[in-house]
Parts: structure tokens; sequence; C-alpha cells
């Protein structure tokens, strides 16, 4: 089956003002809870003047819109080249969560002097509190100059349980990634500038890739040991041994690998929140696995229809089953159809460090764009 899409480009507005309908190749990296990016490569006067520094672009598979990206600062470049051959330019930039990269979940919303309070303190639903956050420190109730421009967000329906949140000028991106972590990978994403929080599913007993079922063309498969998998978290509500407490720890990490203590200083005071921050920081300090397979579309196993980012599948590799999510797609959209590398692991796997897809021009070998991790 052979996936039909459109690319359109958005004006600083955050409105569709044009349809991409010739290009050379358009390559796309949704990551889940994490900045994504974009690719294209096209002739000059099919983009320009279209796109420019504050607009974006706009993918759409099968009548889907599947990912959005923008040209915001840190990441985003135009590279035109001109010759003989003719007037051709190169495109890239982040996806649409870079805009809470660059954005501070604030101690006080309602801004300087940041004396009404030391912590924006909040505690519900984790969807709730994720749609929060973003909303009044990039969204339409944030203050002026960080407001993301257009951005909306989705309706709430309360997905979760219930957890708390201490945010203190910390990057908004990594507060709403430590949220997600706290609910067991709750995704959240921005599509078109609308804010969404989902729950992925599980689908390792329907999705499975494998060679015997002849859907698994070719993997790649990396472990990493655990950097902590026994966490002490000591409380802000008062000094040396007066410090209240909580420790605990991964008891099949220690198991397999032994064990890795750190400590965690914690703004928060009561027991339920520590145990809280210790939960984040072993799911962030966890042993690593990034499997990167090339998958085969079955009839009953189609990309989006049945399975996409954030979803739980099950890949047999080594012999073995891995049952993991989805981190990560690779779309390559070119003169030779659709080609999809799927990501699966523990929350950093990544097939590549972002830069090093923008990298790809093999007319100069260079590098062109660089980024913070986040």
């Amino acid at each position: 089956m052979t996936a039909e899409y459109q690319f359109y480009i958005r004006d600083a507005a955050g409105l569709q003002i044009a349809e991409l309908d010739v290009y050379d190749r358009i390559e796309l990296i949704p990551r889940f809870n994490d900045v994504g990016g974009w690719k294209i490569d096209t002739r000059y006067d099919a983009l320009i003047p279209d796109l420019d520094w504050k607009g974006g672009i706009i993918a759409v598979r099968d009548g889907v819109k599947i990912f959005s990206g923008n040209l915001q600062p840190k990441i985003g470049q135009l590279k035109s080249r001109w010759g003989k051959g003719g007037h051709f330019i190169t495109a890239s930039g982040p996806g649409d969560l870079a805009f809470l990269g660059n954005r501070l979940a604030l101690s006080d919303p309602a801004g300087a002097p940041y004396t009404g309070q030391e912590f924006d303190t909040q505690t519900d639903k984790t969807e709730t509190l994720l749609k929060y956050y973003v909303d009044y420190n990039a969204g339409p109730n944030a203050q002026n100059f960080m407001q993301v421009t257009g951005l909306t967000i989705e309706a709430d329906a309360a997905a979760g349980t219930t957890i708390s949140g201490n945010a203190r000028f910390d990057n908004l991106l990594e507060f709403c990634q430590s949220l997600a972590l706290a609910e067991d990978d709750l995704g959240f994403r921005i599509i078109d500038l609308e804010f969404q929080v989902y729950t992925p599913s599980d689908k390792t007993a329907t999705i499975v890739f494998s060679e015997e079922l002849g859907n698994l063309e070719e993997y790649t498969y990396t472990q990493k040991a655990p950097k902590l998998n026994y966490g002490i978290a000591g409380a802000n509500d008062a000094e040396g041994a007066a410090r209240t407490t909580s420790e605990f720890g991964n008891s099949a990490s220690i198991t397999k690998y032994g064990i890795a203590v750190g400590f965690i200083n914690s703004r928060d005071d009561g027991v339920s929140e520590l145990n809280q921050k210790i939960t984040e920081k072993l799911a962030q300090q966890a042993s690593k696995e990034q499997l990167k397979f090339v998958g085969i579309e079955l009839e009953d196993m189609q990309l989006y229809d049945d399975y996409w980012l954030g979803d739980k599948v099950t890949v047999v590799v080594d012999n073995e089953k891995k049952e993991a999510i989805i981190r990560e797609l690779r779309i390559v959209i070119d003169g030779d159809g659709e080609t999809v590398t799927p990501v699966i692991g523990t929350p950093d796997a990544k097939l590549e460090p972002i830069e090093a897809m923008f990298s790809r021009d093999r007319e100069i070998n260079e590098r062109i764009v660089t980024m913070e991790t986040v």
C-alpha cells in the first residue's frame, strides 16, 4: 500500500498559506515526547518566498496530519544553491515541540518580579498538569512575550494518575517530559500548533516484527548498563539529619546489572513527592536499549492505521522478544516513495542526534545544523 502525502507551508501567524507539491526529497523525524526534525530539498521557487523564518511546515499522510515543524531559533536553516543546474534550496528545522524547549516553566505565571510565590505548584491528573503548564508558559494564558503565536490547547480529558508539579524556571519541555515519565510515558505532542496529550496503545500482542513472519528486513540492537538503579531522595524541608528522605530501587535492574546508587536533591517536602522524583530519576537513568529496524508492511500491519509513534510493539531480536515503545520514526519521501525506519527502546532511544540528520548534504559532506540536546 502506497501512502499519499501532502505538504503545506504555514506563515508566522500559523495559517496554512501554500501547498508544496514540488520537491526532490523530504525527511521527517517525529519523536515521542521529544523534539523531532524535518528537511526539504526542492527548487528555490517552490518554497520561497512562502516559507519565512517565523513560518513552518505541515505534513499530511493519507489525509491525517502527522507532523509539523518550524524554522525557529537555534536549529532552523535555509541554504540556497545556484549554478548551471538551476536554483535549489535545502530547508531544515525542528518539530513544533521545540517551542517548549525555548521557554521556561516559571515559578509564577503572573511574571516579574516573581515574588508572589517560590514555585508554581500544582497537583492534578497528569494530562491536566501538562496542559496547564504549557498553557500558562507558552499558550494563550502565558505572558505575551512567552506565547507561541497560534498555539492552542486541546480539550482536557484528565487522563493519567494524580501527580504533583513544582515549577521554578525549569526548561518547559524537560519539565513536561518529567511529568510524563511519572505517568509511565503518557504521550504529548504539538501538531499544527495544537498541544495534545494522548495515551499510546499496548500492541505487543498484535504488532510483531520478526524474520519468521517475513516483516523484518534488518535491525541493529544496542544495550547500555544503567547509570542509576537505586535512588535516595532528600526533601527541601530541613537541613542535615532533619531532612525527610525516601529511597528505593529497581530490583530487576539491580539483579541483572548490580547496584548503582545516586542521591536526588528535591525541591519537594512530602514522601509521596520524593517517591515521584525517584521514579522519574530511575526511568531517566535506567539501562538503555535502542533497537533500529526496518519493517515490511503487511496487510494487517500498516503504519499509522495499526501502529504509530508511542505505541508499544514486539520485535524478535537475537532470538528474543523485545517489547518496547516506538520512540522515533524516520520517514523519507522521495522519487522511490516512502521509506520508514522505526526506533524502539528506552526514553532516550534515537536513531542519531538530530543535527546529523540535517548534515546529509552529500555534495559538501559537512554538518549544517547543530542542536542543543533537550
